[in-house]
């Protein structure tokens, strides 16, 4: 059976070539400076795609945007949209800034794989409850990734680190 003759086989094979081209690109990792100072461009995008009406703040529907300026932007609950820039809620000082970028590099989050299981099915239904996106950009290059809280306890890290700068309390894991 050929492609032609076959769409949802053509579906499948023309999403795994996206995938396999997006992950291959996902392995560059932009150059981190060697001294350790955050670069000028420095900026994170941060979406949790979660439930509009949820009161914990990880689950959620919220975007964070940390712009270049050290500029923190926040919206949550059904204001959360892409269309719509966030409010302004702090600006952070070069040791806040530095202890997020240090996050970011010591937890290799420019390299961080997407997750599988946070990949719409056909039905453009997720399979799980909440899904992180991610994207970071520094030393002129952009890494977007997009995960579950369970498969990268750095970025639930990095989301935390926001959160408490947005003015926000992160509620203590529960244990099983």
């Amino acid at each position: 059976m050929t492609c032609s003759t076959n769409p949802p086989l053509l579906f499948h094979m023309t999403r795994f070539m996206v995938v396999t081209i997006l992950a291959g690109c996902a392995g560059e990792v932009g150059p981190v400076p060697s001294d350790g100072r955050v670069p000028p461009d420095f900026a994170i995008e941060f979406m949790i795609r979660g439930n509009p009406d949820s009161r914990n703040p990880r689950t959620q529907w919220s975007r964070y945007v940390l712009e270049p300026n050290r500029g923190l932007r926040a919206s949550f609950g059904r204001h959360a949209v892409v269309q719509t820039y966030p409010r302004f809620v702090h600006r952070l000082e070069h040791r806040e800034l530095e202890k997020i970028y240090r996050h970011v590099t010591q937890h290799q989050l420019l390299a961080e794989p997407t997750s599988p299981r946070s990949e719409t099915i056909e039905t453009g239904k997720p399979p799980v409850d909440v899904i992180y996106d991610v994207s970071i950009d520094s030393a002129g290059r952009r890494h977007r990734y997009a995960t579950t809280p369970e498969e990268s306890p750095p970025t639930v890290s990095l989301l935390v680190l926001l959160m408490h700068l947005a003015g926000r309390e992160a509620p203590a894991e529960r244990s099983p």
